[in-house]
């Protein structure tokens, strides 16, 4: 299972910059198909879990 940016940021209560800043330091596991950058959904919830 994987989240959109903005699902991501409204489930998570993390802004959108901030996640594309966690994508870029390499702390969020992603996957870009076609145009859309994904979020893998236990990617964040360990990121969640663990406190960003």
């Amino acid at each position: 299972m994987a989240y959109d940016i903005a699902t991501a940021a409204r489930i998570s209560s993390i802004g959108q910059t901030k996640l594309f800043e966690l994508i870029a330091s390499g702390r969020l596991s992603t996957s870009k198909i076609g145009r859309r950058r994904l979020i893998h959904a236990d990617s964040l919830h360990q990121l969640v879990k663990e406190g960003c």
